[in-house]
């Protein structure tokens, strides 16, 4: 039978629930993030790393359908074979032109290609990328996040809630979504100091071109609606930087 879906869907999938706190969530945030390298680590060094017991670990490898360490780790290598496999297919194949013509028709203004190398190269620069915002925005961030860890790019989601927001560490960069910029104006005083204030570069993803003190660049969907036009041109977005992402850093030249 044709393997039709890879096990870093189901832990990003669950590493994603940024709302609840529970042990498999916690495991899957920490797997997720360091799953190119987890392969060559033995059964002790990943138990170090999760600081969790071997009896709780292995709950959660049957959890995720594997029956032991060996076989979790021989399907994260095939998996990435087969998901890089599959990214070489798809953008041997893909229409960039045809994706621009889509995104101009529903923006006031053509796209800037320039802008889509810029994010490129600060994304490439950084460490991690942690994307903070509006849920129904960060939901869309999925299968982004599943390819840019094949490229090697950890993409995290964090929550802006009190007690439940994730502190980006020194060179990681930060994507703030906010359709209106509602988040920038009325933020909780904690996400203000955790986020905003940090020093680390952000970019911001918005409806229209906001300027804040605190954001060095924004990326504007520039729709008219900014509910349906504005997902699909920011979901149209995300290929696009990714497609770009993986031209620049990571085809064989």
């Amino acid at each position: 039978m044709a393997k039709t879906t890879i096990k870093l869907e189901y832990i990003l999938k669950m590493a994603n629930n940024v709302e609840f706190d529970s042990t498999d969530v916690y495991i899957s945030k920490l797997i997720y993030e360091y799953y190119n390298e987890i392969p060559h680590y033995n059964l002790y060094q990943t138990l170090e790393l999760l600081n969790v017991s071997k009896q709780c670990f292995k709950k959660y490898i049957l959890q995720i359908g594997c029956d032991n360490y060996s076989e979790l780790k021989d399907e994260m290598v095939f998996d990435k074979i087969i998901r890089m496999n599959q990214i070489k297919m798809r953008y041997r194949d893909f229409q960039k032109e045809k994706l621009l013509s889509i995104m101009n028709a529903l923006r006031n203004n053509p796209i800037d290609l320039h802008s889509i190398d810029t994010i490129c190269e600060k994304i490439y620069d950084a460490n991690r990328m942690i994307f903070y915002g509006s849920p129904t925005l960060l939901n869309l961030l999925f299968d982004f996040q599943i390819d840019m860890k094949i490229f090697g790019k950890t993409i995290l989601i964090s929550s802006v809630n009190r007690g439940k927001i994730l502190d980006p560490a020194a060179g990681d960069l930060i994507g703030i979504c906010t359709a209106t910029g509602r988040l920038l104006g009325c933020c909780d005083a904690q996400f203000e100091d955790d986020v905003l204030n940090k020093s680390n570069q952000k970019i911001l993803f918005t409806k229209d071109n906001i300027k804040h003190e605190k954001i060095d660049y924004t990326l504007a969907m520039e729709t008219k609606n900014d509910y349906y036009e504005m997902h699909y041109v920011f979901l149209f977005y995300l290929d696009l930087i990714k497609t770009r992402y993986y031209e620049l850093y990571v085809k064989e030249k």
